[in-house]
């Protein structure tokens, strides 16, 4: 057994973690702030599959935009579309076309990007409410360590006792103990 009393909930737990450090990490950082610091193959990857500021939650709509001109420019269809079923289906391009299409599709990000380098990719609370979320994050691994252990008790994994032996040993693994 894995646990699985709460369907890993837990794991949901973690990406909530994960995006609220994001957002305190690139509160006050520009577009153009973020492309600066990460790395050529970063660019890259980011280009390929997302958008540069795909660190925070910003809108898809820019992705969405740039696939949208890569598919124009080369009259793909996309499949279950109403409109009349016109143009070529993404599987069946070459790979000088998907090529291309990829290259439409970096340079409709890289325009957005260079129009916008003084946007925010984060929120841009007041640093009261950065400071409240950066107070919030270890309660909220806390409450997620504790969701874990209550998992494994129920599932069986773990019997009492190294269901709080364990809780204090993952407290401590992630420096959540009390003080």
């Amino acid at each position: 057994m894995s646990g699985g009393t709460f369907d890993y909930f837990q794991s949901k737990i973690d990406d909530a973690v994960d995006k609220i450090e994001k957002i305190i990490d690139n509160n006050h950082t520009t577009i153009l702030e973020n492309w600066n610091k990460i790395s050529k193959e970063e660019k890259f990857e980011l280009c390929n599959y997302e958008r540069p500021w795909s660190l925070t939650d910003h809108p898809d709509f820019v992705d969405e935009i740039a696939t949208k001109a890569a598919d124009k420019e080369l009259n793909i269809r996309k499949i279950g579309a109403w409109k009349p079923l016109d143009g070529v289906l993404f599987k069946d391009l070459s790979d000088e076309e998907r090529e291309r299409w990829n290259t439409i599709r970096k340079n409709v990000i890289q325009k957005y990007v260079d129009e916008h380098n003084n946007s925010f990719i984060g929120y841009d609370f007041s640093d009261k409410v950065i400071n409240k979320f950066k107070e919030m994050v270890p309660i909220i691994k806390k409450a997620k360590i504790y969701l874990d252990r209550i998992d494994w008790l129920l599932a069986g994994d773990d019997g009492e006792d190294s269901f709080l032996k364990r809780i204090d040993e993952d407290l401590e693994k992630a420096n959540l103990n009390e003080k």
